[in-house]
């Protein structure tokens, strides 16, 4: 039986080291509003290894399927960028993060901490969505 080594994600910046391990999540800054399965705050220290042995510097990122964002936010926040574009097809979460960089970031978070969490408000709520997302749909069309 022959066992084969894992390759090396960026094998320029990982001469000579040996394969580290995993990254405590909690050791990240946590910047993003959402906390779920599939996030990328495990690449983060690779992110900040990558990028600061580039010369220049990227002037944009682009993080594909953005969910927490945790990727833009790190390489704004660490001045890793100097702008970010976050890619994702998800509608709902899109409309947060439109939400956020809109400006709208403290009515979402009052309409969050304050919100009557109750079986019947939440039916008014996803009865209300569910016009709306077709209104939604259709002008988006």
């Amino acid at each position: 039986m022959t066992l084969h080594r894992q390759s090396v994600l960026f094998p320029e910046l990982s001469e000579g080291e040996l394969i580290k391990k995993p990254v405590n999540v909690a050791s990240v800054p946590h910047r993003s509003p959402f906390r779920y399965p599939g996030g990328k705050t495990w690449f983060v220290p690779t992110l900040r290894n990558w990028i600061t042995r580039m010369w220049p510097k990227p002037g944009i990122i682009v993080e594909p399927f953005a969910g927490g964002g945790i990727i833009s936010l790190t390489a704004l926040f660490e001045k890793l960028a100097q702008k970010a574009v976050m890619v994702e097809l998800d509608d709902e979460i899109a409309a947060v993060w439109e939400s956020i960089v809109n400006g709208d970031a403290e009515w979402l978070a009052n309409r969050i901490l304050h919100f009557d969490l109750t079986k019947e408000s939440v039916m008014q709520e996803i009865n209300k969505r569910s016009i709306l997302k077709g209104i939604w749909r259709f002008g988006r069309s």
